[in-house]
């Protein structure tokens, strides 16, 4: 009987152990991966980070370039005088006095060629893009042939000189490309060759 009574407990704790194990190796509650932390409302906001967008970020407008005085005319040249007759006889161009400069010298020769504006001569300001011609410049009038031979006039001085009127310039000879007739005086004035006491006529008027 006692021999029974050792078998039966025996057989009652190896019974208790595989249950036990069976207890131990059985799955876990699927949903409790997936349970939310507690101490987290579901009314909380989201955190979650966005994922970056393949659109440019929107910049702010460059300014706009504006001529302050592109509504503004530049003044009407003087009218250019028809030339006489006398006006039109022993005509040189540009170019030959360029080439003999010296021989020229202190004569008063008629030049029959196309009038340009000579060498700008600005102020150096820093204009912003809002105003890009912001700085004054001023020069003359003059042969391309002839770029170191300025005109002058001291009775008329507007005659062969140009200015900026913001972005543009504006001559007291008109821009046409047209061919005129100067007569002057080859003279240097402390250096500078000046074609002196200028007129000018049209011989196409």
């Amino acid at each position: 009987m006692k021999r029974f009574s050792i078998l039966f407990l025996s057989m009652a704790s190896v019974f208790a152990v595989m249950i036990g194990l069976m207890a131990c190796s059985s799955p876990q509650n699927p949903g409790a991966a997936n349970t939310a932390n507690p101490t987290q409302s579901d009314d909380a906001p989201d955190q979650s980070v966005e994922p970056a967008s393949d659109e440019p970020m929107s910049r702010p407008a460059a300014p706009v370039a504006k001529d302050p005085f592109a509504d503004q005319a530049c003044p009407t040249p003087k009218p250019i005088p028809a030339c006489d007759p006398a006006d039109t006889k022993d005509l040189v161009a540009a170019v030959d006095i360029a080439n003999d400069v010296k021989g020229f010298m202190g004569k008063v020769v008629r030049i029959k060629d196309t009038l340009l504006p000579s060498t700008m001569v600005c102020t150096e300001m820093e204009c912003g893009p809002e105003n890009p011609c912001c700085n004054s410049c001023g020069g003359g009038v003059g042969f391309p042939a002839l770029p170191d031979i300025g005109i002058d006039n001291v009775q008329d001085p507007g005659r062969f000189s140009c200015h900026s009127l913001g972005c543009k310039t504006c001559c007291g000879i008109p821009m046409d490309h047209k061919e005129l007739i100067v007569t002057a005086k080859v003279t240097d004035q402390s250096g500078f060759l000046i074609l002196a006491e200028a007129t000018v006529c049209d011989p196409n008027p």
